[in-house]
C-alpha cells in the first residue's frame, strides 16, 4: 500500500536523490538536467521544503517506507497570475509504476491546490511523447491547450510539450 503525504524537511534528502533519478532516467521528460542539480544540495531542498507552505509543496509517494514518487505544485508569483498553480516535477521510479502512486500523487496535489485562497486553475506541461503522463492527466480533467514546439532540446533532439489546464470553475472566491 501506498502512502501519499506531503515531503517535509525531513524528506530532503530522499527527495534529492529521486530527482537525479528521475533526471538520470528520463532526460526527455525534464527541463532540468543532472548537471544542474548536482550543483545543489539535499539542505537547499529541505529549505524549500519547511519554506514552501500551502503555496509551493511536493506530494510524495512512499512504497515500504521508501520515497519512490513526487509531484511538485507552486503558485504563480506575479500578482496577476497568483490565480494559477503549477504541478512540476512528476515522477515514479520505474519499478513502482503501475501501483497507484501517480494518481494518488496528483489527486493529493489537486485537493492541496484547491485548499489556496485565490487558486483557480492548475497548469502543467508534458512531453508529447510521454503518452501514459499524459492520459493521467485528462483522467483527472487536465485538457490540452496547446502545444510548445521545441520546449526542449536533449543533445542534438528536440521535444515538444503539451501545455495542460485544469479549471476550478466551482470553487467560490
Amino acid at each position: 500500500m501506498m502512502e501519499i503525504r506531503k515531503l517535509t524537511e525531513n524528506d530532503a534528502e530522499a527527495l534529492w536523490r529521486l530527482r537525479l533519478q528521475a533526471l538520470e532516467t528520463d532526460p526527455v521528460s525534464f527541463a532540468e538536467s543532472p548537471e544542474e542539480l548536482k550543483r545543489t544540495k539535499a539542505k537547499d531542498y529541505a529549505a524549500r521544503l519547511l519554506s514552501g507552505g500551502a503555496e509551493n509543496f511536493v506530494i510524495g509517494a512512499f512504497d515500504g517506507g521508501e520515497l519512490v514518487g513526487m509531484t511538485g505544485f507552486y503558485r504563480d508569483g506575479l500578482l496577476k497570475r497568483r490565480h494559477i498553480g503549477h504541478i512540476w516535477g512528476v515522477f515514479v521510479s520505474p519499478s513502482a509504476r503501475g501501483k497507484g502512486a501517480g494518481r494518488g500523487m496528483l489527486a493529493e496535489a489537486i485537493e492541496s491546490a484547491k485548499a489556496v485562497p485565490g487558486i483557480r486553475c492548475i497548469r502543467l506541461m508534458v512531453v508529447v511523447t510521454q503518452v501514459a503522463a499524459r492520459h493521467l492527466y485528462q483522467e483527472a480533467g487536465f485538457r490540452a491547450f496547446g502545444i510548445e514546439p521545441r520546449s526542449l532540446k536533449i543533445g542534438e533532439r528536440y521535444v515538444d510539450e503539451n501545455h495542460m489546464t485544469l479549471e476550478f470553475e466551482d470553487l467560490p472566491d
